[in-house]
């Protein structure tokens, strides 16, 4: 996504190091929001590719289809 199209992101990632990434606690693809308090400081090498994985994971199931459990620590 444009980074234009997360303002809040933007801020918070000035505040991390280089070596981290700013991501959502709760994945977009999983329902989470574009809100500051869904967003997070993860490890670069974590976050590039946990997307990938949770698409994996979820693409045979219907949209709209309930995800639960899912736990992600840094």
């Amino acid at each position: 996504a444009a980074s234009s199209d997360y303002p809040l992101r933007d801020v918070y990632k000035r505040q991390v190091p280089g070596s981290r990434d700013i991501d959502h606690r709760i994945d977009l693809q999983l329902g989470g929001g574009k809100t500051l308090d869904n967003l997070w400081s993860l490890d670069a090498s974590v976050n590039r590719s946990l997307g990938a994985q949770v698409q994996q994971m979820i693409k045979h199931l219907p949209p709209g289809t309930p995800v639960h459990r899912v736990v992600i620590k840094d």
